[in-house]
C-alpha cells in the first residue's frame, strides 16, 4: 500500500480497520474529495469491492482473510481476490479438478445460484454438461474440460461404489464367481429376483473400481 499523505487518509484506514467494509458514500463523509477522486484513490490504497450487493461495499486487501478459494465473507457481504462476480465464477470453475455443480457454486460463493448463474450461461470461458441428470460447469478449454470430466466421472463412480452395502457387495461377488461372463444388465436382473435392487451402471462401477474384469 502506498504511503498515505494526510490525516484524512489515515482516518479512512482507521475506519476500515474498525468497520471492515465501507461504501463510497461513507468514504465521502470521511474525506473532502469528489467521488471521481475517491475512486482513483481506492486503487492506490489496494481496496477491493464486493462481488455481491451490486459491488457497493469496499474493504482493504490487508483486512480480507481469504480462504483457500480466494474468497472472504463479512456477514452477508462477499469479496474475492479474483475480481467481480463474473471473474470469480470463471476462476472457480476453471480451477476446479472435477467441475462444479450449481449447488456447489452457490455454496462456495454463499449466494443463491438461481439469482445469478443463468446470467453467465453464454460465457465463452466456461460451459456446462449434464451428468447424472444435473448440470455441471466445466472449463471451455478442451484439454482442461476433458481432465475435469474424467475426474468427475471417476468421483461419481467411487460414490456409487461407496453407497453399496457390504451384504450386497458380497452377493455381487458371489454371482460374478458363479457366472464370470454375465453382463451387468443380466446380473442386475438376477439380483432383482433375489430382492436386491441395484442398477447395472452401479454394478459396472463396482467391478471397474475394484478391477474385476468379466471373463469371456
Amino acid at each position: 500500500m502506498k504511503t498515505l499523505q494526510n490525516s484524512n487518509e489515515n482516518l479512512v484506514i482507521d475506519t476500515f480497520s474498525k468497520k471492515k467494509v465501507l461504501t463510497i458514500n461513507e468514504l465521502k463523509t470521511l474525506i473532502p474529495l469528489s467521488i471521481r477522486t475517491i475512486y482513483t484513490r481506492l486503487k492506490d490504497w489496494n481496496v477491493i469491492n464486493s462481488y455481491n450487493k451490486n459491488g457497493k461495499y469496499y474493504t482493504l486487501t490487508t483486512i480480507a482473510k481469504f480462504d483457500s478459494y480466494g474468497l472472504w465473507h463479512y456477514n452477508d457481504i462477499h469479496f474475492s481476490k479474483h475480481g467481480n462476480l463474473k471473474q470469480t465464477l470463471i476462476h472457480l470453475i476453471k480451477s476446479s479438478e472435477t467441475g462444479l455443480s450449481a449447488l456447489k457454486i452457490g455454496e462456495l460463493m454463499r449466494m443463491d445460484y438461481r439469482s445469478f448463474l443463468w446470467h453467465f450461461s453464454q460465457i465463452k470461458e466456461i460451459q456446462r454438461t449434464k451428468i447424472d441428470g444435473a448440470y455441471v460447469w466445466f472449463s471451455a478449454d478442451v484439454g482442461t474440460y476433458q481432465q475435469q470430466q474424467t475426474a468427475r466421472i471417476g468421483v461419481s463412480k467411487s460414490k456409487l461404489v461407496c453407497e453399496i452395502k457390504d451384504s450386497i457387495a458380497i452377493l455381487i461377488l458371489v454371482e460374478r464367481i458363479k457366472n464370470p461372463d454375465m453382463e451387468s444388465e443380466t446380473l442386475s436382473e438376477l439380483l432383482s429376483k433375489q430382492g436386491v435392487k441395484i442398477k447395472p451402471a452401479t454394478i459396472t462401477a463396482f467391478f471397474n473400481y475394484y478391477g474385476i474384469e468379466k471373463k469371456s
